[in-house]
């Protein structure tokens, strides 16, 4: 079996242009606004901190040929391929998945396979060691689905997450992305206290002002 070649930094860039409405053209589809199809209109993610994704509304969004567990699909992933040697302790390169635009039965897999308990730690590695790897970043349409579940602060709090906020808490965010691993921030959530938390690694940044919140 012929490995899936993992995305390189001009997939990312062309992720980052479609988030932000820029690109297009002929094959890709990539930032397109208003392009019809069955079920309704495909929207691109629209590149503003207080408006979040609209459940029920099809957005374009990155997808990667790979494995979750047993599964190989096309899964929605969200930010670019890294590994977390630093702080966090672990050293494989990969992708974390966007669960709003999991479909049911995609859904119902991922409960399953973790048992029903926190979705968050199930990411989508590229193992040496594997003959399953990540494909490229390829836009599909997909519906969201859901909220991304609530960060798991308490599990995350006892282990590495107070040394990550010490590494970061002199750091400002801009450009709607997250600083530690580029993960955009747009469409999540905003919380009364004018918040936005990273769903990666659960850093909670001021929109207004770009701090970091200890």
């Amino acid at each position: 079996m012929t490995p899936f070649r993992a995305p390189n930094k001009y997939a990312f860039a062309a992720f980052l242009d479609a988030l932000a409405g820029r690109g297009g053209g002929a094959g890709g589809g990539v930032g397109a606004v208003g392009a019809s199809g069955v079920g309704g209109v495909v929207m691109r993610i629209e590149p503003v901190f207080k408006e979040k994704l609209e459940i029920g509304r099809f957005y374009l969004v990155p997808t990667v040929y790979g494995p979750l567990g047993f599964r190989m699909d096309y899964w929605p992933v969200l930010g670019p391929m890294h590994d977390d040697k630093e702080v966090i302790g672990f050293p494989l390169s990969h992708y974390h998945y966007d669960f709003r635009f999991f479909n049911a039965d995609q859904w119902a897999y991922v409960l399953r396979y973790t048992g029903g308990g926190v979705v968050h730690g199930v990411v989508m590695c590229d193992n040496p060691d594997s003959e399953t790897k990540p494909g490229p970043i390829i836009f599909r349409r997909r519906k969201c689905q859901r909220e991304y579940p609530e960060f798991p602060f308490m599990r995350a709090e006892s282990g590495w997450l107070p040394k990550l906020r010490e590494k970061y808490e002199a750091v400002i965010m801009k450009d709607l992305t997250c600083p530690h691993k580029g993960a955009s921030l747009r469409g999540l959530a905003v919380s009364e206290a004018g918040c936005v938390t990273c769903p990666l690694h659960g850093l909670r940044w001021n929109i207004e002002t770009g701090e970091l919140l200890q």
